[in-house]
C-alpha cells in the first residue's frame, strides 16, 4: 500500500496520470478543493448550536441553510438539502442525542464483533467488517447517505446482530431452506413488498414519465403541454415540487416568445402561481419557494406582488445574493434606482469577487446615473470597461451611451466574425446613432454568414437608405 500510495503521488503531474480522467480526478484532491463544504459544515454547526439537543428535525437542512448561508459559496450550487458531513448531518437533523444514536450504531456492532460473548467471528471476518466501518465512516465524512449505501449499512448492521444473537458461524443455504418459519415468511414479505413497491414507487414512477412527455415540445402547441403538466399534478407525490419549478422555468421562457398565445401564457401564469402558493402552503419557511413565485410575477410584470414574495425570501435568507439580485431587478422594473443601487451594492458587499454582484452593482449604478462609480466597478473587476453582458448592453442602451452599446458589439463581433446574429445586433447599434452606411454594411456581413437572412437583410437595408427605421 505503501509503494502503491507513494508511486501515485510521485507520478501525480505524469500524462498518464493527467490523460485518465479517474487518477487526474484523485491528483488533484487537496484541502483547499474542501472550502466549499467546510463553509456548509460551518452553517450545520451554527445551525446545531441554535437547536443543540433535539435538532431541527429530519430532511430540514434547507430551513438551516437559507438561515445561516455563507455568501461565500456564491460559485456553488445554489441550494444544499444536505451538509456534505454525516455527523453534521445529523447533529441538524436530531441534534446531539441524534448524533449519539447514530455514532451507537458503530460502537456497539464493533464492540459486538470483537467483544460480544463468545467468539462468533473469526479474525479474519472481524478484520473484514471493522475495515469495512472504517472506511465507511471516513467516506461519510464529506459525503451523506443515501438509499443505496443505507441499503448496505443496515444489511451488514442486521448481519452482525444475526449472528451475535444466534451464537452460530454462518449457517448454510440448506438450513435457511429447511425452515418452516422460511416458508411462510418469504412469501409473506414478497407480497407486502410487491404492494409497497406499487403504492410507493410505481405512482412516483408515472409521475416522473408525465412529467417528461410534459417537457416535450408537442406539436399540439402550449396547451397541450400544460394539460399534460396538470395530468403529471394529479399524481401528487412527492415529485410535486419538481413539477412545480419546471413549470416556473417554462413560464418564464414562453412570457416574451411571439409564437405562443397570450391565453396560453395566461393560463401557464396561473397554473404556475397557484401550484407555487400550494407549494408555499406545505413549506412556508423554504425561502427557495417564495424566490421562484417572486420571480414569476416580475417576469410577468406583477411587480408589487414580485417584492413582496422575494421580500419574504430574504427574510428567511438574508445573506443569498440571489434573492437580493431579484429584489434589485424589481426596484428597477419600478423604477426606484436609487433602492436598486443600495440592493445591489449590499449583494456586492457580501462577495465583492463574485462577478454577478459585480455587474449588477454597475448596472444599477448605470440607472442611478452614477456613471463614475460604474466605471470604477468595471475597470477594477475586469481590467476594462468593454466587457460583454447583455445586462449593461441594455443599460447603456436605455441610458443613452450608444458609443458604451457599440463598442461592445464590436468587440463580440472582432471574437466571432462568423457569427451573423452579432452583426445583425451591430448594425441596429450603428443605426440607432445615425451611422446608416456603418449599419448597411453590417446586414450584408450579417447576409454574407447567414443566406438564410437575405430576404429580410435586404428589406432593412431598402429602409435603412431610405431614411427609415426598420
Amino acid at each position: 500500500l505503501a509503494v502503491v500510495v507513494g508511486g501515485f503521488m510521485f507520478a501525480r503531474g505524469s500524462s498518464f496520470v493527467k490523460d485518465s480522467p479517474v487518477l487526474s480526478r484523485l491528483a488533484s484532491i487537496s484541502i483547499s478543493e474542501g472550502d466549499p463544504r467546510f463553509a456548509v459544515w460551518n452553517m450545520g454547526y451554527q445551525a446545531f448550536k441554535e437547536r443543540p439537543i433535539l435538532g431541527w428535525g429530519q430532511e430540514n437542512f434547507i430551513f438551516a441553510f437559507n438561515k445561516y448561508y455563507d455568501p461565500k459559496i456564491y460559485d456553488q450550487e445554489p441550494w444544499f438539502d444536505r451538509v456534505h458531513n454525516i455527523f453534521f448531518d445529523w447533529l441538524v437533523a436530531g441534534g446531539i442525542l441524534g448524533l449519539v444514536s447514530y455514532l451507537g450504531l458503530y460502537f456497539f456492532s464493533l464492540y459486538y464483533l470483537w467483544f460480544g460473548g463468545k467468539s462468533v467471528f473469526s479474525t479474519a471476518e472481524k478484520s473484514i467488517f471493522t475495515g469495512v466501518f472504517a472506511g465507511y465512516f471516513f467516506h461519510n465524512l464529506f459525503v451523506f447517505d443515501n438509499i443505496a449505501s443505507y441499503v448496505l449499512f443496515f444489511s451488514v448492521l442486521a448481519y452482525i446482530h444475526h449472528r451475535v444473537v444466534s451464537g452460530k458461524e454462518a449457517p448454510s443455504y440448506s438450513e435457511y431452506s429447511r425452515s418452516s418459519i422460511n416458508r411462510l415468511v418469504v412469501p409473506a414479505v414478497s407480497v407486502l413488498l410487491i404492494a409497497s413497491v406499487y403504492l410507493l414507487n410505481v405512482p412516483g414512477v408515472l409521475q416522473a414519465r408525465a412529467l417528461l412527455k410534459a417537457l416535450s415540445p408537442n406539436q399540439e402547441g402550449v396547451s397541450k403541454n400544460l394539460e399534460l403538466f396538470r395530468d403529471a399534478l394529479e399524481y401528487d407525490t412527492f415529485g410535486n415540487q419538481e413539477i412545480r419549478e419546471q413549470l416556473m422555468r417554462g413560464s418564464i421562457s414562453f412570457v416574451s416568445r411571439q409564437d405562443v398565445e397570450l391565453n396560453d401564457k395566461q393560463e401557464l401564469f396561473s397554473l404556475t402561481v397557484g401550484e407555487y402558493k400550494k407549494q408555499i402552503e406545505q413549506s412556508p419557511n423554504d425561502a427557495r419557494h417564495h424566490l421562484f413565485l417572486g420571480t414569476v410575477y416580475r417576469a410577468y410584470g406583477q411587480n408589487d406582488l414580485a417584492l413582496e414574495s422575494v421580500s419574504r425570501a430574504l427574510e428567511l435568507s438574508p445573506q443569498k445574493q440571489v434573492i437580493l439580485f431579484e429584489i434589485g431587478l424589481n426596484q428597477l422594473n419600478k423604477n426606484n434606482t436609487s433602492a436598486a443601487l443600495s440592493t445591489f451594492k449590499k449583494a456586492f458587499e457580501l462577495a465583492p469577487e463574485y462577478t454577478s454582484a459585480r455587474i449588477f452593482y454597475a448596472v444599477s449604478a448605470i440607472y442611478a446615473g452614477d456613471r463614475a462609480l460604474a466605471d470604477s466597478l468595471l475597470n477594477d473587476g475586469f481590467g476594462t470597461l468593454i466587457v460583454s453582458d447583455d445586462l449593461l448592453v441594455q443599460a447603456y442602451f436605455d441610458v443613452g451611451l450608444l458609443d458604451r452599446v457599440i463598442a461592445i458589439w464590436e468587440s463580440r463581433v472582432n471574437s466571432q466574425p462568423n457569427n451573423a446574429q452579432f452583426h445583425i445586433s451591430l448594425g441596429a447599434a450603428y443605426l440607432q446613432a445615425g451611422r446608416r452606411s456603418e449599419a448597411v454594411a453590417e446586414i450584408r456581413k450579417a447576409i454574407e454568414f447567414n443566406p438564410a437572412f437575405k430576404e429580410q437583410g435586404e428589406f432593412f437595408i431598402k429602409e435603412i437608405q431610405a431614411g427609415r427605421n426598420p
